[in-house]
């Protein structure tokens, strides 16, 4: 099979967005935000990785 697409020249290539966050991701940004400060207590670097971390988990849906 990659044989085949390697002789077809395929490619998979990132695919790039322009577009303005969705409000879900809003939503799940400010939702991340505020669980880590006020239940974490995170500052600095933690509250960035916190944030990161809850907010994927939200837009996801992993989080369920």
């Amino acid at each position: 099979m990659f044989a085949g697409l390697a002789l077809f020249g395929c490619s998979i290539a990132p695919v790039v967005s322009t577009q303005e966050p969705s409000a879900r991701y809003q939503d799940c940004e400010r939702a991340a935000r505020d669980y880590c400060e006020e239940s974490v207590q995170a500052s600095g670097s933690e509250l960035d990785k916190c944030v990161a971390e809850a907010r994927f988990k939200c837009v996801s849906g992993s989080s369920r």
